[in-house]
């Protein structure tokens, strides 16, 4: 069994263990102790590592027209290393090696996805591909005036 039999898993593996380490870490350690600036940026991780872990699982038409990067090693790449930055900067002066920790590990995780846009053995997991996002006009319906109220 080769890397690229297992790399939907692996890479689904990857994707949800860090940012659910990250949406975690920043749970615990920082939403409510770095003063507004802080609260605000730890709403933004949380945010975009949530919507990391749910298209894992789920694509999301709408998101792929208007956020593509999502669907790509070098757009995850770069969103990882964003992350990482946003964690080890607010946290830095007063931070918890956890949390320095996870940091680096985002950071990590960024370079390693944008080295893997480069690399054309690999492909890119099912969740990144975009045969898999419907179109966002196909779950709507047009209204008649008999639908309207």
């Amino acid at each position: 069994m080769s890397f690229t039999e297992h790399s939907n898993t692996i890479f689904k593996s990857l994707n949800v263990v860090v940012a659910g380490l990250t949406v975690l870490s920043t749970l615990l350690l920082q939403l409510f102790f770095g003063g507004f600036i802080g609260f605000i940026l730890s709403l933004y991780v949380i945010i975009i590592s949530t919507t990391i872990i749910f298209l894992e699982f789920k694509p999301i038409p709408a998101l792929y027209k208007y956020a593509s990067f999502y669907y790509s090693f070098i757009g995850r790449g770069f969103l990882h290393i964003l992350l990482g930055f946003i964690k080890l900067n607010n946290r830095l002066k007063s931070g918890t090696i956890i949390n320095i920790l996870i940091s680096i590990l985002n950071i990590i995780v960024g370079l390693a996805y944008i080295l893997l846009q480069f690399n054309t053995k690999i492909d890119p997991p099912n969740s990144f591909n975009t045969n898999t996002v419907t179109s966002i006009e196909d779950g709507i319906e047009e209204a008649t005036s008999d639908d309207i109220i």
